[in-house]
């Protein structure tokens, strides 16, 4: 490998060193990163990353739990599963939809009027517009699912600590 990655510490055999933590990428495009206290496996490296406006986590780091809200029968790639398997290490994380849909019939539904008093919603929705928001303790992912996947991905990183 060798060499230097643009705004990352040297690469080495052992990843990029970024933020306090070192981002490894496995043989499945997929990259762990590990820092203090804590281990994440997410879809994009640092610097595809870096390209996405950061998130505050605040509402997410006082949560006691956590609902993940979609709308049913969407394609979220990743999105989904890399929010749900990364937090639950540290919160309570409960699937939930918007709205009744396909896939949601034995899920609760959650909206942003759900949060509060401990409870972090994150409304992940399909969209033309990229947009990222955080209001009170709702955040609200909306895009194509690829932007999605970062987003969610930049979030995780901030929720830890990570800087990019």
């Amino acid at each position: 490998m060798g060499g230097f990655s643009e705004d990352s510490s040297p690469v080495s055999p052992g990843g990029i060193q970024r933020g306090g933590a070192t981002f490894t990428q496995q043989p499945n495009g997929r990259w762990d990163v590990k820092g203090e206290g804590f281990a994440l496996s997410i879809q994009f490296g640092p610097d595809e990353l870096a390209l996405v406006d950061p998130v505050h986590a605040r509402a997410l780091q006082q949560a006691q739990k956590v609902y993940l809200t979609h709308e049913g029968g969407k394609d979220y790639l990743n999105t989904l599963a890399d929010f749900y398997q990364n937090m639950r290490a540290f919160v309570p994380v409960f699937l939930a939809c918007v709205e009744d849909g396909p896939g949601c019939e034995n899920l609760p539904l959650k909206t942003c009027a759900d949060a509060g008093n401990g409870v972090a919603v994150a409304v992940v929705k399909i969209a033309e517009q990229p947009r990222v928001s955080l209001e009170g303790d709702c955040y609200t992912l909306e895009g194509e699912a690829l932007f999605l996947n970062k987003a969610v991905d930049r979030l995780l990183l901030s929720f830890v600590g990570v800087t990019l």
